[in-house]
């Protein structure tokens, strides 16, 4: 990411600033779900969208940017040039704690809701994920009382995604929806 009003450049991977006056710096986290337009749409069919009248002439109905996202070009150089794990661009939720992280490949998911009860060094997480909805999320599974929740997936009642040991429904934006 680059700030404008700095010129300093963000990691996103390392979630914090790398130069410019807010070098180490820390940003405010918001909750954002990346999907398809489908998928939210179904899930929230009364949303409201930002008008295609931007006053500039651009078809938005086409990705702008060509085979950006299938080839192997990037545009900022990466120090893991020899690492051909996963293709460069694939689309991943990850989660980081201490010294370790852990990526989940959103193709890899199941088709339905998929849910893993996981831990990344001493937090427990749970993912939820989709690849045919295209999505997924990562959250805490522990709640301020240190109860440790075991969640489930939930199929065809999306924004409803996954229910808990307790009953509790929860939605992709990890709020409970229902349940004691």
């Amino acid at each position: 990411m680059y700030d404008r009003q700095t010129s300093g450049y963000w990691s996103q991977m390392l979630e914090r600033a790398i130069n410019g006056p807010s070098i180490f710096s820390v940003p405010d986290k918001i909750q954002v779900v990346e999907t398809t337009m489908e998928t939210w749409s179904n899930m929230y069919p009364d949303s409201q969208i930002m008008s295609e009248l931007t006053g500039f002439s651009r078809d938005y109905s086409q990705y702008p940017y060509g085979n950006y996202r299938s080839n192997q070009n990037l545009l900022f150089l990466v120090n893991n040039i020899g690492d051909s794990r996963l293709h460069r661009k694939a689309r991943v939720v990850g989660v980081t704690n201490k010294e370790e992280a852990r990526a989940y490949l959103i193709t890899e998911f199941e088709s339905g809701v998929e849910v893993i009860n996981d831990y990344i060094s001493d937090m427990q997480v749970v993912v939820a994920g989709s690849s045919f909805d295209d999505f997924g999320v990562v959250y805490s599974r522990q709640l301020q009382d240190c109860t440790v929740l075991e969640f489930e997936a939930v199929e065809n009642s999306l924004p409803i995604v996954m229910k808990d040991n307790e009953g509790n429904e929860w939605d992709i934006f990890g709020v409970a929806q229902s349940g004691p």
